[in-house]
């Protein structure tokens, strides 16, 4: 019925970069159903997580996790991931404490005393590797040693009804504004969409459209008048800024928060 899930961030190839390796885990049966690692801890690396956990089992009754603000907002507002598992009919619970999901807990601490030696030992070369052997070979040789049968036999999953398309369920939907130029912002980013033919779609400026990102893509979409049309990045919407640096730990700090607000927030 429940599923535990977290990130874990570590130096999984022991080479000075720390990768987030989000998991779930059966609480029934302490088997990991899925994982996946990627540059921070993020909402495209918990739905990779659950694309794979629903494909392989089904979708489960609830998922447990800590108060992130990618489950649980701050002001108390439902997040884009809490609107996808409320498509799924995924009830969402909150631990208030690390020691409340102390299962999901131990299995990091299990991940991160073996999984670097079996990286070594399994040749791993890297992340894109590691994703595909963690989930077809390494979680079944895990939950050989760990795993165990449930006190409740009655399986809770709900298996997925034919042509299912989590595409459409892992979609985050805004609202905005054209403006000159057939452009729209996003994220920080200027798009413009393109029909089938390649040619761009020609909007008055000040329409209002529906904006829908595909999480699993990673791709921007719009939304206008019933139709879904491609979108092309064309540059960033802020200028650049002029940063005073007084030392190579200043440098070493920007470099970091560059690299997580272009590369972790997907």
């Amino acid at each position: 019925m429940l599923v535990q899930i977290d990130g874990t961030p570590f130096d999984w190839f022991g080479n000075g970069q720390r990768f987030t390796l989000h998991m779930a885990v059966d609480d029934a049966t302490n088997d990991i159903l899925s994982g996946w690692f990627t540059k921070n801890e993020c909402m495209y690396g918990y739905c990779k997580m659950m694309e794979l956990l629903i494909n392989k089992k089904g979708i489960p009754l609830a998922i447990y996790s800590d108060k992130h603000t990618i489950f649980k907002s701050p002001e108390s507002n439902i997040t884009s991931f809490g609107v996808m598992m409320d498509k799924l009919g995924i009830e969402m619970i909150f631990a208030n404490t690390s020691q409340a999901k102390g299962l999901i807990e131990r299995y990091n601490g299990t991940a991160q005393r073996r999984l670097l030696n079996d990286i070594i030992r399994f040749k791993i070369k890297d992340y894109d590797q590691l994703n595909i052997w963690f989930n077809d070979f390494y979680i079944k040789y895990l939950n050989e040693k760990f795993a165990h049968l449930p006190i409740d036999p009655v399986y809770e999953f709900v298996e997925l009804t034919e042509n299912y398309d989590l595409n459409l369920v892992f979609t985050v939907s805004n609202t905005r504004k054209i403006v000159e130029g057939n452009m729209f912002s996003y994220n920080g980013y200027y798009y413009v969409p393109y029909d089938k033919n390649g040619e761009v779609v020609k909007i008055r400026t000040s329409t209002e459209v529906t904006i829908l990102y595909f999480v699993l893509e990673n791709k921007v979409r719009m939304k206008y008048i019933g139709i879904i049309y491609d979108c092309t990045l064309i540059g960033t919407k802020h200028k650049n800024k002029q940063v005073l640096i007084n030392d190579h730990k200043d440098l070493n700090n920007l470099i970091q928060k560059m690299d997580k607000k272009t590369k972790g927030s997907h």
